[in-house]
Formats: structure tokens, C-alpha cells, sequence
């Protein structure tokens, strides 16, 4: 997570991606919308990504409800319901806010949101080491 913080607060310096309309490796953004130019590559490139992070996230039980099912335990339904319900109605507030909060910005908000977190599992990990 730090990394990737740093990585988001490195890239806000050189401008963003879409400005300077770079590319990744067999993905292409417009540099207009800022968003992806949908080839075979890419949906290709996307979908062994997202694959191999449900196929880690499995391994190491982050699968919410579908890896409780498979561990045949009984799921929190009501815990599922308010997460689920959060998640929307921040998604929404998200859809509305980005069109009035600057990219650079929303980027650095969310690196140091990041780099919050990260820390809060390192302090967590260290003090259950500690004990």
C-alpha cells in the first residue's frame, strides 16, 4: 500500500496519466476521457489481473461471502447487508464528487488515505507481535 501511495503521489508531480495520454504495456487511455481504449489486449490484460487478484484474495480468505460459503460457515447476513449498503451509497457520493474534485487532488486524497491505512496495519501487526 505504501508503495502504491508513493507510486500515486510521484505520478500527481509529473502530471496524470490521461494528460499526458501515456499508455500502459497493451492498454491505451484516451487521453480526452481518461478512460480505456477497449481492445482484445486490453480486456485480455484486465482479465488475467482480476483473476489473479480473486485467485490471491481466495488464498488468503479476503473473499467475503462467497469464500464464507465455501468454508461452509454461516454468514453474517446482517454485517453483509450494511457493508453492501455502505458500499453503494459511497459509490454514488463517489460518482457525484469526482466531477467537482480536480483528479491531482483526488489522487492525493487518496494516496494519504492509503499510506493512513497501511500504517494502521503495520501499527496493528506490530502490537499483536508485541503481546
Amino acid at each position: 500500500m505504501l508503495i502504491v501511495a508513493y507510486r500515486l503521489l510521484r505520478q500527481v508531480r509529473l502530471k496524470s496519466v490521461a494528460d499526458k495520454g501515456m499508455s500502459l504495456p497493451k492498454v491505451r487511455i484516451n487521453p480526452d476521457s481518461g478512460k480505456f481504449i477497449w481492445t482484445i489486449p486490453t480486456a485480455a490484460l484486465l482479465a488475467c489481473i482480476g483473476g489473479v487478484t480473486g485467485f490471491i484474495t481466495g488464498l488468503l480468505g479476503v473473499g467475503g461471502v462467497g469464500s464464507t460459503v465455501l468454508r461452509h460457515t454461516v454468514v453474517p447476513w446482517d454485517a453483509a447487508a450494511v457493508f453492501t449498503t455502505t458500499t453503494v451509497l459511497g459509490m454514488l457520493l463517489g460518482r457525484r464528487l469526482i466531477k467537482k474534485i480536480a483528479p491531482n487532488h483526488l489522487q492525493v486524497v487518496f494516496a494519504v488515505v492509503l499510506t493512513l491505512v497501511a500504517l494502521g496495519l503495520l501499527l496493528s501487526a506490530s502490537s499483536e507481535l508485541l503481546v
